[in-house]
């Protein structure tokens, strides 16, 4: 492509001026259209590989860091062949396709990854643990093989449309300021639409193909803007401030700044996100909301950067001066969400919206407005500008991946939320501090007073225990006003969740994220209420008198075990939080019964749906009861896939029973249940016990027994050891459907799958 020459030329390719300007805007429209994208990509593939590595905090993490990973790699490779590339919105339209057509064939590869996964670790003898690193590693290189082609053309876009859009100095903060602003925005849309509509109306298959349509579009409109001449490469340097002398420490320390300040800000949001998951619940919706706010505030900052960001001592000053802001703001908020009077009320969802946002806002704000700065801190030459845009982005996204692993996996579990906020806290004010040495001249006041307030948050900043936030509930009405908090008794950061132990009068409850698990009641207790959990370990013996073990599916509080059945040999319980075995042991001398004291238990801590796909060992009942169907560790375990796995481990003529809470429920989801079930078993009964349902599965009939001459009278309260279940007329008052009213009940109704899962989605608390 020939060249332009002359004042003339030039002033018709510059952006800025008349057409070209236009065909700027067109290039951040195709942006925000690729942020949408890549978020509703990615909130499939967590979804997508939930399914093969588990919902346990390293199988998220180890997703996580394979996706950002790929972004950091496609930057850092642009960074190194971006001098090379003399089309950069040509180059920017094929990364474009690139992503389209890599991101199809990902379910495909997470199909062949579960077959390698499973063939690599399956068939063991016993119920797995957790591996660990070991297997967290292994599932980040699985992770890796599946969404490094995508996610590394995502990284590789920032940097080339930079490279495409700048062409003078005073563009380089404001221009790339933008195009991360409006993709983020992008980012905050895709999230929203893929969560409250995609998702629940069309699945994930479906909805990845969304994200294919929008990566097309934006190939063909970056290609058109290419083809009409929409882009030139800036050759030479316009510069009015002198920029770092080559070899120069001074760019090494804003790329280590920006390193540790990704870190930070990733350990702000899995704090957020375990501190808000009290307010908002841990369903789909509730994710979607948090991470929009979040996204939102960055986005925003992302304009005011772009605003700011003049020239390269300004923006020093700046980043400076939002590094200490993001840290100041921070500790503020949580010393007004940590205080007594904070909360109240059961807000409806658009109202905890609001409320993530007014947290999660002024700092976010400074967070956003990092990246537009540190890139005009390092560059005033425009022809630099996709390369410094590089070098930041990979950087910021690696120090991201180790502060997401290093504050959900090692810090927060370690050390708890307060003293991790004070140590991150501390962290912004010093990178401040350190920029501001980094300037040269250095201006004295500032860096001195930034080291003041450094040395301040580390003496005299004790923040105190969430603990109003720890004992707050989406939806306990004991969380009605400020000052009504039942005793909490004992509390514990986990890697998966926040697991709390209150007192109230009469009995304990356990809560994860806020949400109750369990209640359990104390010696001397006058009565035990939780009657329908007697029955899920009895049904599987009166129905199946020679079952002799049993798989519990979620410990809870324990209150399923506290009365199994004599005639259990074994019985196997999967855990996905270590911390509520914890819990429960913290409380074992208060209880009525502590079922920890049975030698007959087996404590399994692991996801369900991972463990049993690696284990070879069949039972002859499995009993699950996942509590909240709608949240992330639970939802998966009302799919057909999961029935079918449970279907697998089951010795022929086994039992499978599924609770299922009727306040969580409503008909819809009740029948598609019933479908789903169906679809692996023949023979299916449901129960109705109070307000929870009980469907019982098995590949032999269930009816004959109920219903055979044989069973008129008969005693089988030796087999169930529960007074309530003495004769077979009490198994019968309870039997809401036999197997023909169970496949009546389903008629006309879409099992459960994972890639529409109907529990995920059709509930919204």
């Amino acid at each position: 492509m020939s060249k332009p020459r002359g004042k003339k030329a030039l002033a018709q390719k510059t952006p800025g001026s008349g057409s070209s300007d236009g065909l700027f805007w067109v290039v951040t429209l195709c942006f925000f259209l690729s942020g949408a994208a890549g978020l509703i990509y990615q909130m499939v593939w967590m979804r997508h590989l939930a399914t093969v590595f588990g919902t346990s905090e390293l199988a998220i993490v180890a997703v996580l860091v394979a996706y950002m990973g790929g972004l950091a790699v496609g930057a850092w490779a642009a960074s190194k062949f971006l001098k090379n590339v003399q089309r950069p919105i040509f180059v920017y339209a094929v990364l474009e396709i690139f992503i389209a057509g890599s991101a199809v064939v990902v379910p495909l590869l997470i199909w062949l990854v579960d077959r390698l996964y499973t063939g690599m670790l399956g068939g063991q003898a016993m119920l797995p643990e957790d591996g660990g690193i070991t297997e967290a590693v292994a599932n980040l290189l699985l992770g890796c093989v599946v969404l490094i082609v995508p996610t590394a053309c995502m990284g590789a876009t920032l940097p080339i449309l930079a490279k495409g859009v700048v062409h003078r100095s005073e563009e380089i903060g404001r221009r790339i300021g933008w195009l991360y602003a409006l993709n983020t925005f992008g980012a905050v849309a895709g999230t929203v639409s893929a969560a409250f509509f995609l998702i629940p109306h069309l699945g994930l298959w479906r909805t990845s193909f969304v994200g294919f349509g929008l990566n097309c579009f934006v190939a063909v409109l970056g290609w058109s803007v290419a083809k009409r001449g929409g882009e030139s490469v800036a050759e030479a340097v316009d510069s009015t401030v002198q920029a770092p002398k080559s070899g120069s420490a001074f760019p090494n320390i804003i790329l280590a700044v920006m390193f540790i300040s990704g870190g930070v800000a990733f350990a702000y949001e899995v704090l957020w996100a375990r501190l808000l998951a009290h307010v908002l619940g841990g369903s789909l919706y509730a994710f979607a909301t948090m991470l929009a706010a979040f996204l939102s505030g960055i986005a925003i900052g992302g304009l005011l950067g772009a605003k700011i960001a003049r020239d390269q001592r300004r923006s020093c000053y700046w980043l400076a001066g939002v590094e200490i802001g993001t840290g100041t703001l921070t500790a503020i908020i949580f010393t007004i969400v940590t205080s007594d009077q904070f909360g109240g009320g059961t807000p409806t969802l658009a109202g905890q919206a609001f409320l993530c946002a007014l947290i999660l806002m002024p700092a976010t704000l400074c967070l956003g407005a990092t990246f537009p700065l540190a890139v005009r801190t390092l560059t005033d030459d425009p022809a630099d500008a996709g390369g410094s845009a590089a070098r930041v982005y990979s950087w910021n996204t690696i120090g991201a991946i180790a502060g997401a692993v290093g504050a959900g996996y090692f810090l927060i579990p370690a050390i708890g939320y307060s003293a991790t906020f004070k140590w991150a806290i501390s962290v912004n004010v010093l990178l401040g501090a350190v920029v501001l040495i980094a300037v040269r001249p250095v201006p004295r006041p500032f860096a001195i007073g930034a080291f003041v307030i450094f040395v301040a948050s580390l003496t005299f900043y004790n923040p105190k225990p969430p603990l109003r936030l720890l004992t707050m509930s989406p939806f306990s009405k004991e969380q009605a006003s400020p000052g009504t908090n039942p005793e909490l008794m004992h509390h514990a950061v986990g890697r998966s969740a926040t697991v709390a132990v209150l007192r109230r009068q009469g009995s304990f409850v356990i809560r994860t994220n806020g949400l109750p698990e369990a209640e359990i009641f104390p010696k001397g207790a006058a009565s035990l209420s939780y009657t329908h959990i007697r029955w899920l370990p009895a049904l599987p013996k009166v129905l199946r008198p020679e079952t002799d073990s049993l798989l519990v599916v979620g410990f809870g509080g324990g209150a399923l075990l506290e009365n199994v059945p004599s005639g259990y040999q074994s019985v196997d319980v999967v855990e996905l939080e270590a911390e509520v075995i914890e819990a429960n042991r913290a409380i074992a001398d208060l209880r009525a019964s502590d079922p920890l004291q049975d030698d007959r238990i087996n404590i399994v801590i692991n996801d369900a749906r991972g463990a049993m796909k690696l284990t070879a060992k069949q039972y002859g009942a499995i009993v699950s009861q996942p509590s909240h169907p709608w949240t992330a560790g639970a939802s998966h375990l009302y799919t057909e896939e999961f029935v079918r796995l449970a279907g697998e481990r089951l010795k022929p003529g086994g039992i499978f029973v599924q609770w299922l809470g009727s306040q969580f429920v409503d008909e819809r989801l009740m029948r598609s249940f019933c479908a789903t079930i169906l679809q692996v078993f023949p023979h299916v009964q449901l129960y109705l016990i109070g307000d929870n349902f009980l469907f019982v599965g098995s590949d032999a009939s269930l009816d004959e027994k109920l219903f055979s001459d044989e069973s008129d009278g008969k005693s089988v309260f030796h087999l169930s050891d529960y007074p309530k279940l003495s004769y077979m007329e009490d198994l019968l008052a309870v039997l809401l459907c036999d197997e023909a009213g169970c496949r009546k009940l389903a008629a006309g109704h879409d099992p459960i799958t994972d890639d529409r899962n109907l529990m995920a989605t059709g509930h919204r608390p």
